[in-house]
């Protein structure tokens, strides 16, 4: 240890530009003296011990005690930087991250059977925390996003977000190379005729990407359509009960970590909330909104004493630990109605592309409960993936099966 003047030292670009309050730092060492040398290159040049050296000026020193760099090796000095900034004054989680990573890589290169429990014991933390930062020091060079996180939890998230549709992106790639050699049909697309529970049963669990259900609301609808009379005066506890078994079902043939979304009314939310609850899904209680800036009446309410309902309220729901493949701007969505409609209740095809890209990528496959119109499967073409809706209403179900393979032909060639 060396005792040199402090105006000797000094200062080059560092690793922290800011040293934060040393009050309490140099109260200690007014009290016990510098407990661990700051270290300085051979002319005096700072390497680390910014916050000492700063609490020694506020103290009105003169000279102060060093250690030169290359008295030591490369790794303890980085062991020095790190106790020095990690445990008396926070780096930000990217400078934490790059120097527990430094670190880890040098022991390794020392010895390649170095393990990651190995260097948490050195730095004095979890091996979660280490085996986290090591991931993020790499990824935040790959991912801007991922960088630009305010916390570690946070750039921890979205990596996970990036590597859960890297894994699907994957087996999507492996399908499409399948299809390249005649393995297996380009894009399916179709609706079925039958009772929904029953046909949902048919498939196996952890078998679809994506779930979208336009269900009976069970609120009580009559109105006048295309010269059919639509009757919707169902008993709300039946309604319940199949919307409940059909939630039951698509949690089960879901995937892990993949989304549903459920059309439901405002005023029979708490209701939805309790199915999903009960069913195993997670979700946010506040609802999503198409608002429908063409929607100027109704025909279902009394012009002379109630406003135009234009909007519709649905529910994101998440079964395991699903992450959106692209994150909407909010939650509303604004699209005009379809006016040209092959079913009362028809959805806006970009609104359910909008919808679909949240958690597919291309080649996967949604279904669709309660499919009517199954807009929903002439977004899902758009997009590359697969599609089954099941109908039970046998005019639907041949009007829909036609505007998909009308879709097919336009986007592929192949009806």
């Amino acid at each position: 240890m060396t005792l040199i003047p402090i105006s000797s030292i000094k200062l080059k670009e560092r690793q922290r530009h800011e040293y934060g309050d040393v009050t309490e730092l140099a109260a200690s060492i007014k009290q016990f003296g510098i407990l661990q040398p700051i270290m300085v290159e051979k002319d005096h040049t700072l390497v680390f011990g910014g916050r000492r050296l700063a609490a020694c000026l506020l103290l009105g020193m003169t000279e102060i005690e060093v250690q030169y760099s290359d008295e030591i090796d490369e790794l303890k000095s980085q062991e020095i930087e790190l106790e020095e900034n990690v445990r008396r004054k926070d780096l930000t989680w990217q400078e934490n991250a790059d120097a527990i990573a430094r670190i880890h890589a040098i022991r390794v290169a020392r010895n390649p059977k170095w393990t990651q429990i190995q260097t948490a014991e050195v730095v004095g933390m979890s091996t979660r925390t280490v085996r986290t930062s090591i991931q993020l020091s790499e990824a935040k060079g790959q991912f801007a996003d991922v960088a630009a996180a305010d916390t570690l939890v946070g750039a921890s998230q979205r990596l996970a977000r990036y590597k859960q549709l890297e894994e699907r992106r994957m087996s999507v790639d492996a399908k499409v190379a399948a299809q390249a050699h005649g393995m297996v049909p380009t894009i399916l697309a179709s609706v079925v005729q039958g009772d929904v529970i029953e046909e949902m049963r048919k498939f196996p669990a952890d078998s679809i990407d994506f779930g979208l259900s336009d269900p009976p609301y069970g609120v009580g609808i009559d109105e006048i359509y295309e010269d059919r009379y639509m009757y919707g005066e169902d008993v709300t506890t039946d309604v319940d009960l199949l919307v409940g078994q059909m939630l039951f079902e698509m949690y089960r043939v879901l995937k892990p970590d993949r989304f549903l979304v459920v059309f439901w009314p405002t005023i029979r939310l708490e209701a939805m909330y309790h199915m999903l609850t009960s069913t195993g899904f997670k979700f946010q209680a506040v609802p999503a909104v198409w608002y429908k800036p063409n929607k100027l009446t109704s025909s279902s309410t009394n012009p002379h004493v109630t406003l135009p309902i234009a909007y519709e309220t649905f529910i994101v729901a998440r079964k395991g630990d699903a992450k959106f493949a692209v994150r909407p701007p909010s939650n509303v969505f604004v699209y005009d109605m379809p006016t040209d409609r092959i079913h009362p209740l028809q959805k806006s095809v970009p609104l359910l592309t909008d919808i679909l890209k949240m958690g597919m990528v291309g080649g996967e496959r949604v279904l669709e409960p309660f499919s009517g119109s199954a807009a929903c499967g002439v977004a899902a073409i758009k997009l590359g993936c697969h599609y089954l809706g099941i109908e039970r209403d046998e005019e639907y179900v041949r009007r829909s099966n036609t505007w998909l393979k009308e879709t097919l032909m336009e986007e592929t060639g192949h009806g």
